[in-house]
């Protein structure tokens, strides 16, 4: 019976309201338009302040809430991996970051804002109640582009990064992201309570709001799942590594792109759902 259930779970199609990540290419950064800055700010507001986001509701979202309860039961393993297959630009000094940061922040401005998926990566410390400082930090700007910023190859924060994260129109999408700012403020020793409060989204929050399901913790394996269909892999040994020590291996640098990637992808795919 219970290879029957398993057998037929697995053969299950893959709801039409879903947009497959094969034409992941045909997402366009819809951040040029009045109306679409006007969505950005709203649920950014939305989230902060506890109400419903007002996001765009896609032609086809309107099974969505009856298949994400169904996909609740599908097992991870029937999901192929997440991947990002675009450009992964490494910064290890200060002047390479802030021209790229220039650069993004020039983008949100001339658009009205600039959505990036956001993540924080620092070394292992085994020793009880210590922790090291952030080494890297990840900006994936397009399903095109993604920056990782190696603080610990710099000499310092970079001002060009620290005004990235200010931005009003540099909209932040994470998992815990809250966390990770206060994470910033804590070894960078500058204030970041505006920050989060002026543009940035958890998505475990938005999640929460957009599914319908108040109170409920999601991991950003679990939307990667539930959401995209796609598996996010987190290899211990990897995720708990010297994140410090420059050049990364590929599977380092593979791992932090494809976590801001999945934030990007996520925030785009919950904006899409009622």
């Amino acid at each position: 019976m219970a290879e029957k259930k398993l057998e037929s779970l697995r053969r299950r199609a893959i709801p039409k309201w879903l947009v497959s990540l094969n034409n992941v290419q045909n997402f366009e950064c819809e951040y040029s338009d009045k109306s679409t800055t006007e969505s950005v700010q709203t649920a950014l507001r939305d989230v902060n302040h506890g109400n419903k986001p007002n996001v765009p509701i896609s032609s086809s979202s309107s099974e969505a809430g009856k298949v994400l309860v169904l996909l609740d039961n599908v097992l991870s393993d029937d999901f192929p991996y997440l991947n990002f297959n675009g450009n992964i630009h490494c910064h290890t000094n200060i002047g390479d970051a802030s021209r790229i940061c220039e650069d993004l922040i020039a983008v949100s401005e001339k658009h009205g804002s600039l959505v990036v998926g956001f993540d924080v990566e620092w070394s292992v410390n085994y020793q009880v109640g210590q922790q090291n400082k952030i080494s890297l930090i990840q900006v994936c700007s397009s399903e095109n582009d993604c920056h990782l910023f190696h603080l610990a190859s710099m000499t310092g924060f970079p001002k060009a990064l620290r005004f990235l994260l200010e931005k009003s129109t540099i909209i932040k999408v994470g998992l815990n992201i809250a966390g990770d700012l206060w994470k910033i403020e804590k070894d960078f020793k500058f204030p970041v309570h505006k920050i989060i409060k002026s543009s940035c989204i958890d998505l475990s929050e938005l999640a929460c709001k957009v599914l319908d399901k108040p109170g409920r913790k999601w991991s950003l394996e679990g939307l990667t799942q539930l959401i995209l269909q796609r598996r996010l892999p987190k290899e211990t040994n990897v995720r708990k590594s010297f994140w410090h020590m420059w050049p990364l291996s590929q599977e380092h640098i593979q791992y932090a792109a494809r976590d801001a990637f999945a934030s990007f992808l996520l925030y785009k795919k919950l904006c899409e759902m009622k």
